[in-house]
């Protein structure tokens, strides 16, 4: 069953309106022409594919003509870089180029480049096609606003990939999230990610683990649980779990960030979802300190690191009216909060009813200082302060300088003496956002 945006003769009468609209009153009617895959659409777009007035559109657009044309570029691109034609600055901002150009195109011709791309996947992670430094996409390489659109993404927390393969994950996810909000129940996109990660699942396991989850999270799972038993493989998950969040007992899968139009309009393209299957949040609840346990390093740090993005991704999908999530969390919160403790651990013991008040927190404090001084959790005292910085000024300082006095009697590990000064105002006097 087609799509509405398959209509072709809904495409020409838009097409038609667009002719008899004069100047900047155009703007909306081409967004919504950008939405058409129809014949008519195509022809509009391919029309107008040189001329750079039009490129902000283009982007946009989910013609499948317009995708075929790209699928071409794309495809003569990465052929280039495979036989060393083309490399180092030159690529990484053809690349960028041609990503932010092929996102929301679905045809077929787009997807058999992607096949391509994964027959290519050694040669071309050799030849390392990335743009991670603040200056590597240039403003003499780019069209002025997609160049502006590399600075807002920088500007945001450089919340978009900077390689060739990391950007093309993220094109395919946004690719599907537009289809999804644009075409409902009628959408054939992520069907065909999750053929494309069936046949190569080394280079597509994100984007096929997002077709999979996005649909039905039980069956992700049973697809996936192999993904949840290797850290190495966790960041293929994390990629898109990081995204899923509950707002008021409503879950929403998140999308990477989407720029939009000329002016760059940033939009995050979230999709309601169904309560996840619990066995997701025995996973980011149980398996990172399973792994720890079995893990030979012992370094705090490295411990802190690695349950930071459990605790970020959990704290997200807390959910205080589901009793079975709330006991889930709980109890991952409360042996996290002494091993990374980082300010999403103290915020989800707040949210969770577990600190209720100034007593409550003197309490973790003190408990924060035994487990400093017996070597099995960080100084995190910057990071309890961002969770409770809405509490009363007088009731956190008495209860800093608590743990400062407690520290100075009982921490003489030498490797926290400066962290330590600073907490007892030995060195530095004690402020509020000491850390």
């Amino acid at each position: 069953m087609s799509c509405y945006y398959e209509d072709n003769y809904a495409c020409e009468l838009l097409v038609q309106k667009i002719y008899r609209t004069p100047g900047r009153h155009r703007r909306g009617l081409l967004e919504e022409l950008c939405k058409y895959k129809a014949d008519s659409a195509g022809e509009y777009w391919c029309e107008r594919a040189d001329d750079r007035r039009y490129l902000p559109y283009l982007m946009m657009s989910r013609s499948n003509k317009l995708s075929d044309l790209c699928a071409q570029r794309l495809s003569a691109f990465v052929n280039r870089v495979a036989d060393g034609e083309e490399s180092g600055s030159e690529a990484a901002n053809e690349a960028y180029f041609l990503l932010n150009l092929c996102q929301f195109k679905e045809s077929d011709a787009m997807i058999n480049t992607f096949r391509e791309i994964a027959r290519l996947a050694p040669r071309l992670r050799r030849c390392c096609v990335r743009w991670t430094a603040e200056d590597a996409i240039l403003e003499s390489a780019q069209p002025p606003f997609l160049y502006n659109r590399r600075r807002a993404e920088l500007k945001n927390g450089g919340s978009s990939e900077s390689d060739l393969f990391g950007k093309l994950t993220d094109t395919i996810i946004t690719t599907m999230a537009n289809a999804i909000l644009t075409d409902g129940r009628e959408e054939t996109y992520t069907a065909k990610i999750r053929e494309l990660f069936e046949d190569y699942p080394d280079v597509y396991a994100s984007a096929g683990f997002y077709a999979y989850f996005i649909k039905d999270s039980s069956e992700a799972y049973d697809r996936f649980r192999d993904y949840t038993r290797d850290p190495l493989t966790y960041p293929s998950l994390m990629w898109v779990i990081d995204g899923l969040y509950c707002e008021k007992g409503q879950y929403m899968q998140g999308s990477p960030p989407v720029y939009r139009g000329e002016e760059n309009r940033l939009e995050w393209l979230d999709i309601p979802v169904k309560t996840p299957d619990m066995r997701w949040y025995e996973f980011l609840a149980v398996k990172p300190f399973e792994d720890l346990e079995k893990s030979s390093v012992k370094d705090l740090m490295y411990k802190r690191s690695f349950l930071q993005k459990f605790s970020s991704a959990l704290y997200s999908l807390t959910n205080p009216g589901d009793e079975q999530v709330t006991a889930i969390c709980r109890a991952y919160f409360e042996k996290a909060a002494f091993i990374s403790a980082v300010a999403a651990d103290f915020r989800a013991l707040r949210e969770l009813g577990m600190v209720k008040n100034s007593a409550d927190l003197e309490e973790l404090t003190m408990k924060i200082c035994e487990n400093i001084c017996a070597g099995t959790c960080p100084y995190c005292f910057a990071d309890l302060l961002t969770a409770f910085a809405d509490a009363d000024a007088d009731v956190l300082w008495h209860i800093l300088s608590a743990a400062g006095l407690y520290l100075k009697e009982h921490d003489s590990a030498p490797e926290n003496a400066a962290v330590r000064r600073r907490i007892t105002g030995e060195h530095i006097p004690f402020t509020l956002t000491t850390g």
